[in-house]
């Protein structure tokens, strides 16, 4: 698949799951979390601004969906199942087990963001300067890098 191709499809895929997000939840949601996941593996094949400008779109929808299943979660004492090796199927599968899943949809999307932080690549060029702090000589790319590791604090 040609670069051109690749970008359109995941800039498609990334306006659906986020219009999937807008629209509300779901009693399954199984198919966003597989679509998040696919996002994120996803990145590993874009290049330079745009796998930063996609990643900062992907981050903005696991963030919401945490955030959400935080305030859920908020109310009640949560016991975490131990899984190992950790990973998205593992977690899926136990999603898909479990009849109380909001629990279970959080430990997905934990496992998600974890495989985005992995994927997660810094610009080439960035932090080469003595300046490279000061945002008024900053490009795109280090901009986007620098806001996408302040959010996860």
């Amino acid at each position: 698949m040609d670069t051109f191709i690749r970008r359109h499809t995941l800039d498609s895929l990334c306006s659906c799951v986020e219009l999937v997000s807008e629209s509300g939840s779901s009693p399954d949601q199984t198919p966003l979390l597989v679509l998040i996941q696919t996002l994120v593996l996803g990145l590993r094949n874009l290049t330079d601004t745009h796998h930063l400008l996609t990643a900062r779109r992907i981050y903005r929808l696991i963030q919401q969906h945490l955030e959400e299943s935080r305030k859920e979660l908020n109310q009640e004492a949560v016991s975490v199942p131990a899984l190992d090796p950790v990973s998205f199927s593992d977690w899926v599968g136990l999603y898909l087990r479990n009849s109380d899943r909001q629990v279970e949809f959080s430990l997905v999307l934990v496992s998600v963001l974890s495989q985005f932080i992995q994927e997660l690549k810094s610009p080439d060029q960035a932090f080469k300067d003595e300046e490279w702090w000061n945002p008024e000589h900053l490009d795109t790319n280090t901009c986007c890098y620098l806001e996408l590791l302040t959010s996860f604090s």
